[in-house]
């Protein structure tokens, strides 16, 4: 393409000069109207506005009125300061004027008051205002006797959406009272045609030697430009910050291909290739870049700066020998034009066909201008940035500068680390919560109360703080004097005699649509360059301390049998030995589902990642570090299986001896937009339903389950409902017999659940009713009914960590006389029984507790006659049906199973028990999980960032050897509606369920969208998740069975418990923390995370810690180009 000229800034003066003339004429005009004694109306005359404006009710009368005017302001000419290709920065100067902040009605005799009155005089007011270009053409074109219609261009500025960017002086008091009348003033202009102004005419637009780009003629950028609907160039610069260190860690892999594809993912760090110039067939070269910056000119244009960290120049495409030429700290600056990417959900790029040179904003150190081959070479590196380097970058995506998929983290990460202290008597203590105390008793009745199992069988919720916990416990068993080598792993690594490390525990901090940020912390170590990056020799070795290194990983549900390329004999072995082996193996009944972070697929974090080297190869050693850790040591921490955080055994198909098992799993991460403010926890949370079965079922470690999971305390309808065991009308009276029916030969299977939920008082106990009746024609003029109501009321007794069962009924049997106009009672009898047992926190494990149980009472009555001969005594009929007693001991102890010793379903197997027990007000029940140990705790820490060891200190007096990790997150607020199951033949995991998860209440306002979800194993999903795109904000406030807490074990994350017996199974000395506070009703653990880091002007500055003064940002200095920002 020929060079072109860009004459903008002669475009510019050009459109300043019509400016001056039309606000000439108008002054003019405006003083021949007054010398001819005519004092115009300044509000509505457009052939004046442009000298000068007032904004009152009325007209002006007398020059003295001016004082009154709520605004006035005569101006010099208007000025264009300032242009790009979309907008310009307009500059309004007022040699005279005034203007009151409330805009008093003036008048004639009112002056108005002064107090609010602000001077004008010599002030300017600066407007971006859009445009656009309208293509002017003659109506004939031998009228203008040009080859072309065309006669020039014309700028419509779009006054109505201009914005006031700048007021000289500042007169914070006014500036909204002021930004209203030059609305109003802006208005007229645009009413009187004021904002249209021609361009350069076509003889000089037409030569082909000119061009004008007002874009790449600017000389400074505005400050806080917005690009695209209120998006600021800083969210660019963090998408190309992540794509950066991406490519610079692909780039330094010992293993890197030399093809197109290599060349492409890594060129947004490093690229080696050639380029045709005019004089030269091909210049070789090999870029070093920094990280790229953009900085916004308008809404639709961005320039892109490409810094080049080093420049080598070759004399072949051998790119090992000694280069001919280097150059170091080279800027070459592009404007793109930004568009958005169709169906991509907000996705933007930069147009790469759009590309034009900035030679103002372009350095170029070493290059000396009188030297040929300087120049030939600078010249090649800039056709190459603007013509051939975007095409190189849109092979590998990364001219994508913005993906909404891909938002920033939170900037309140977990970093010092918080204390946690078990509190084995936790339903007696109190917390603070708004300036009030608040027992435990009470925050435990509002977890139970408010939850909602919303047709779930299983839900349980795995905190943040629980999985930093099992992580640092397994760090510190590593200092032990015998450790195996995964869990070494977490203490210290090695890679050869490249690099060697000595680490603190890992921190994990989840994050919405299943995302996680995985922070290592390195206390101390060493390091050698990779050897494909030469800015370092070989033979240096580079010591560090203190380093964090944040990654970012994705959360995944995947199968046992995926386990098997990734994880290592050791934890196979491992696995092998465990009950949960043992149990189910890898039967076809039963598929182990893993929730794992994939640290395979990890995406390094700068911005959460901090070093504290002061030396020029700074970046190139965190890259190294960052290359080691992602591609050796986070495969080996998935080998040695610390990469799995929660494991469920599914049922395949149905299997009378494992129907406790979940038949589908489902599971969701869940981080409501105000936990990046330290007010809740995020967590993991696990939904799963069973396939329920007639019969009884037995409960395996489950924290909270529905009461229609619950068939055994239905049985004892079947054994107190009274139904006729021979029905056949007209038969005798005195041969009527009756059963149960448990005992019925032909209905014995009908299922009779306790249903009819009644309305719970206040506090009061929730109940469920069962109704019966059966009738029978006898014969004779008689007929007989048999009824049965029977009562289920579940009453938790908080202060006593006690929840009671009574079951009470009533049997009845009548003998009717029917007439041809009624039918009247002659003998009826009574059957009234009572029974009730209690589950009982005690000792360090649930009891089930038989309470006192009352005799049946039998009562009998007549009334009317019988007919002789009738041999009738229904109070005999119901005692042969009805016993003495109502024995609940087979409920009772089939309960039992909830008092047994659980064991996680992931080593190391850790025990629990459940504890707590309570009922919301759907009738599930809720429990706390306890860990069962006979050894008095310990305390354990999670360690800050100064590396504190952890401290070991005497339990207190008071603590019992259950040590209860109290559940104190929860999902008060978690709402599934519209559940469907449908299992397919046999294969239960291809069942889908579509559940809408949503806040019962927003929160101060939010709004929370909903979403559909298919199970594992359905087609449209990827092996192990769920193709769901919930909300990130749905609600985690205080929810039931929440394994966050209940989870908050220090020696490992649970997955699905199963019993075991508690006489050979126990706990391992479990740690005691202190210092964790609860912060809300719910109690949510909320871990302290006053460490913030910032990005500064100067890169990022670290605040929080003992050494964060002098942390500098991980691998870069200031690389951010030098810019004026003096415009308007």
């Amino acid at each position: 393409m020929p060079y072109r000229k860009n004459i903008a800034e002669q475009a510019r003066l050009y459109l300043n000069s019509q400016l001056r003339t039309h606000w000439k004429i108008s002054s003019l005009l405006l003083a021949e109207a007054r010398n001819n004694g005519i004092e115009p109306n300044l509000t509505r005359s457009g052939e004046y506005l442009l000298a000068e404006y007032h904004y009152n009710e009325g007209s002006l009368k007398t020059r003295a009125a001016v004082e009154d005017l709520s605004f006035y302001a005569k101006f010099t000419a208007p000025t264009i300061d300032w242009m790009c290709n979309h907008e310009a920065v307009l500059i309004f100067k007022i040699e005279e004027g005034h203007c009151y902040q409330h805009r008093p009605q003036a008048s004639l005799s009112v002056v108005a008051d002064n107090s609010g009155r602000a001077n004008m005089s010599h002030a300017s007011a600066a407007f971006r205002v859009p445009y656009k270009v309208v293509r002017m053409k003659a109506q004939q074109d031998e009228v203008i006797g040009y080859e072309n219609s065309i006669i020039s261009d014309m700028l419509v500025f779009d006054y109505e959406k201009a914005k006031l960017t700048k007021l000289s002086p500042e007169m914070p008091h006014h500036k909204q009272s002021l930004a209203e009348y030059f609305r109003i003033y802006l208005q007229a202009l645009q009413s009187a045609n004021h904002h249209a102004l021609v361009s350069l005419p076509y003889f000089i637009l037409g030569d082909p030697k000119f061009a004008i780009n007002f874009s790449q003629a600017v000389r400074a950028i505005p400050d806080t430009i917005e690009v695209h609907h209120g998006m600021q160039a800083d969210e660019f610069n963090y998408h190309l910050l992540r794509q950066f260190f991406t490519a610079a860690t692909l780039a330094r892999a010992p293993n890197l291909l030399s093809d197109d594809h290599s060349r492409a993912v890594t060129s947004l760090a490093e690229y080696r290739g050639g380029w045709a110039t005019k004089h030269h067939r091909n210049v070789h070269f090999r870029l070093e870049f920094s990280v790229p910056h953009a900085t916004a000119v308008c809404d639709q244009e961005i320039i892109m700066h490409f810094l080049i960290g080093k420049v080598l120049f070759y004399g072949s495409e051998d790119f090992e020998v000694p280069p001919r030429k280097t150059f170091h700290d080279w800027t070459v600056t592009i404007l793109f034009r930004v568009k958005n990417i169709l169906g991509a959900h907000g996705c933007r790029e930069i147009d790469i066909s759009s590309g034009r040179y900035m030679h103002q904003f372009s350095t170029f150190n070493g290059c000396v201008d009188s030297d040929k081959d300087d120049v030939q070479y600078m010249k090649c590196i800039i056709g190459f940035i603007k013509e051939g380097y975007p095409h190189v970058l849109e092979r590998a995506k990364y001219h994508i500068i913005y993906d909404p998929g891909r938002m920033r983290p939170p900037t309140q990460l977990i970093d010092n680390g918080s204390m946690y202290e078990p509190d084995s008597d936790w339903s007696h203590k109190a917390s603070i919560e708004d300036c009030r105390t608040v027992s435990q008793q009470a925050i435990w009745r509002d977890i139970s109360q408010s939850s909602s199992m919303r047709g779930f069988d299983l839900i349980t919720a795995l905190s943040q703080v629980a999985i930093n916990m099992y992580f640092h416990s397994s760090w510190a068993r590593a200092q032990a004097a015998t450790h195996t080598s995964a869990e070494t792993l977490l203490l210290q690594w090695k890679l050869e005699r490249c690099f060697e490390a000595e680490f603190k525990p890992p921190i994990v901090h989840l994050c919405s649509n299943r995302q996680a940020i995985v922070i290592l912390h390195l206390k101390r170590g060493f390091l050698k360059p990779l050897r494909t990056w030469a800015s370092c020799t070989n033979s240096d070795v580079s010591e560090f301390e203190d380093w964090r290194v944040a990654f970012e990983v994705e959360l995944k549900m995947c199968d046992h049998s995926a386990l098997t390329d990734v994880v290592s004999a050791e934890w196979q072995a491992a696995y092998n030995r465990s009950r949960v082996s043992e149990q189910y193996g890898t039967t076809e009944v039963v598929n182990l589902k893993h929730v794992c972070l994939d640290l395979q697929n990890a995406t390094f974090l700068r911005e959460f990642s901090r070093d504290t080297s002061q030396n020029k190869c700074s970046k190139d050693h965190a890259v190294t570090a960052v290359a080691y850790l992602r591609d050796h040591y986070l495969k080996q921490l998935v080998a040695a299986g610390h990469h799995i955080i929660c494991s469920v055994p599914v049922l395949r198909k149905p299997s009378a001896e494992l129907r406790h098992l979940p038949t589908s799993v489902a599971f969701e991460v869940s981080m409501p937009w105000w936990a990046e403010h330290g007010e809740e926890e995020p967590i993991v949370v696990v939904l799963a339903r069973w396939l329920a079965g007639a019969g009884g079922i037995v409960l395996y470690g489950i924290v909270a389950i529905s009461v229609c999971s619950l068939p055994v305390l239905s049985e004892i309808n079947a054994k107190t409902t009274v139904v006729f065991l021979n029905s056949t009308s007209e038969q005798d009276i005195s041969h009527l017999e009756l059963t149960c029916l448990a005992d019925h030969p032909e209905r014995k299977a009908v299922s009779c659940p306790f249903s009819c939920h009644l309305k719970r008082p206040a506090g009061g106990p929730i109940t469920y009713r069962w109704e019966h009746r059966d009738e029978c024609d006898m014969a004779g003029p008689y007929s007989v009914e048999c009824g049965t109501e029977n009562y289920l009321e579940i009453t938790p007794r908080y202060e006593y960590g006690a929840m009671e069962f009574k079951l009470r009924g009533s049997a009845s049997l009548v003998l009717f006389a029917n007439t041809s106009t009624n039918k009247s009672r002659r003998l009826w009898s009574n059957a009234i029984w009572e029974a009730s047992f209690r589950l009982e926190s005690g000792d360090g494990r649930l009891k089930v507790i038989p309470l006192e149980q009352r005799r049946t009472r039998f009562s009998k009555a007549a009334s009317g006659k019988v007919s002789p001969g009738i041999s009738y005594d229904p109070e005999k009929l119901l005692r042969g049906v009805i016993p003495e007693v109502i024995d609940v001991s087979d409920i009772s102890n089939r309960l039992r199973v909830l008092t047994q010793t659980c064991y996680s379903c992931y080593p190391p197997m850790t025990t629990y028990t459940l504890a707590q027990p309570a009922v919301n007000h759907d009738g599930d029940l809720v429990f706390e999980l306890r860990p069962c140990t006979t050894l008095q705790p310990g305390k354990i820490a999670i360690p800050d960032a100064s590396g504190a060891e952890p401290l070991n200190e005497a339990p207190d007096d008071h603590s019992s050897s259950s040590n209860a990790l109290t559940a104190k997150a929860s999902l008060q607020h978690l709402q599934i509606s519209d559940v469907t199951y449908t299992p397919l033949s046999l294969d239960w995991m291809q069942a889908q369920e579509a559940f809408d998860i949503r806040p019962m209440t927003p929160v101060f306002g939010s709004v929370i969208d909903s979403a559909t979800s298919t199970l594992p194993g359905s087609s449209a999903l990827s092996p192990g998740g769920i193709n769901a795109d919930l909300d990130h904000h749905f609600s985690p406030r205080r929810m039931l069975s929440s394994s966050a807490l209940w989870r908050s074990d220090p020696t490992g994350p649970l997955g699905s418990l199963d019993t075991v017996n508690e006489d050979t199974e126990t706990l391992p000395t479990p740690h005691k923390s202190s210092g964790l506070e609860s912060s809300d009703v719910g109690g949510s653990i909320v871990v302290d995370s006053s460490s913030s880091y910032h990005d500064t002007e100067d890169g990022c500055s670290a605040t929080g810690s003992s050494s964060s003064d002098t942390l500098m940002p991980f691998g870069l200095t200031n690389m951010r180009p030098s810019m004026s920002n003096n415009a308007t």
